[in-house]
């Protein structure tokens, strides 16, 4: 396995078992094997491969397991359909049904019917376009149609990025990005790159693009329309992401304009980048409240139980953070050689902590 393919995106503890999500899709190192540890047998498994460059993401989802398919690796026509997987009682089920979904990010229900986020490539090499969009299956996923297609346009990609159930509403998350040459980026903001993406020889400067739908920070939909919502007021946002807990909704923000990756920056250069700015803030469907706290970076954020978990970076540290109220917070410090932390899990005793070198860490609680 390559050190890519190595990196833990995700930790899901499902029926004694700790599945792991791991691999690069920037960097296509898939298929990606689905390898889990068993409590019991305390025997680490490989259970079935995906057809995806990495798992990046696991949903739990009426009592059964799914995962998205983040980055098809099919042998042929990879990008006409994209993937998601579902672990049946006779073993996992692959759905290659998600039409133009270059990337599959994330995976709601919603009665019988199943949405996906994405992003989509419709069209061919000379004539396409890459919108953002929200897939829906009425046939349990033997087939799917546009709920939502986010515009288009020739110098922007969009995205769904993620999937939030909220107050009996689906909430979905957009982000897009543009690929700058290097005269395109004013000479001030290029000192806030890491390294440029490198394609047929031309260096590219991906950067997110703020206010990406005209004052919509995200999307709502009531079970017959979508609508845009604003509630953040603030023209330099370009990327938010969504995580429902009780009757509230975290948002965690980014701001600035020619951002682009920050924990690349951060990793390169170990600080902030100073055209940057975050902030998370709690929504209950009518007013949201900004959370006074200082970070750097958000890297995952874990719903379990009656408690929501917060695993961030600030000045170079990484701490966990966890409340049952928004208001009341327990804070925890993870070990330095538990480096380059990307995900977490608890059983409610230990915090299970999944880095970047493909090690896993025990954190007692």
């Amino acid at each position: 396995m390559t050190e890519p393919a190595r990196k833990i995106n995700e930790l899901c503890l499902f029926n004694n078992k700790l599945y792991i999500g791991h691999g690069d899709y920037g960097v296509n190192t898939g298929p990606t094997d689905v390898i889990y540890y068993d409590f019991g047998t305390k025997t680490w498994n490989k259970e079935f491969t995906v057809d995806d460059e990495a798992i990046v993401l696991y949903r739990i989802i009426d009592n059964k397991l799914f995962i998205p398919g983040v980055d098809a690796c099919e042998k042929e026509n990879e990008w006409d359909f994209g993937n998601y997987y579902e672990l049946t009682d006779t073993g996992w089920k692959k759905y290659r049904t998600v039409p133009s979904a270059v990337h599959v990010f994330d995976i709601a229900k919603v009665d019988s019917s199943i949405y996906l986020a994405t992003g989509e490539v419709i069209g061919n090499d000379s004539l396409y376009i890459a919108p953002g969009a929200v897939m829906v299956s009425r046939d349990s996923g033997e087939s799917f149609n546009y709920s939502y297609t986010s515009p288009s346009d020739e110098n922007l990609v969009y995205r769904i990025k993620s999937l939030a159930m909220f107050q009996g509403k689906i909430y979905a998350f957009p982000y897009g990005y543009s690929f700058y040459m290097k005269n395109d980026v004013p000479s001030e903001y290029l000192q806030y790159y890491s390294d440029p993406y490198t394609e047929d020889g031309e260096d590219y400067y991906l950067t997110l693009e703020p206010n990406l739908l005209g004052g919509a920070d995200f999307l709502v939909f009531d079970g017959n329309k979508w609508k845009g919502t604003d509630i953040i007021f603030d023209d330099k946002l370009c990327n938010i992401n969504g995580y429902a807990f009780k009757d509230k909704l975290l948002l965690t923000c980014t701001f600035g304009d020619y951002v682009s990756s920050v924990s690349a920056y951060i990793k390169k250069y170990k600080k902030m980048p100073a055209n940057t700015r975050n902030a998370m803030y709690v929504y209950d469907g009518k007013k949201n409240v900004k959370i006074n706290f200082q970070y750097d970076l958000i890297l995952d954020v874990l719903v379990k139980d009656k408690l929501i978990y917060i695993m961030y970076m600030k000045n170079n540290v990484y701490s966990i953070m966890s409340s049952e109220d928004f208001s009341n917070w327990a804070f925890y410090d993870i070990p330095e050689e538990a480096a380059n932390p990307l995900s977490i899990e608890t059983d409610g005793k230990l915090f299970y902590i999944g880095t970047e070198s493909g090690a896993i860490y025990e954190l007692r609680r």
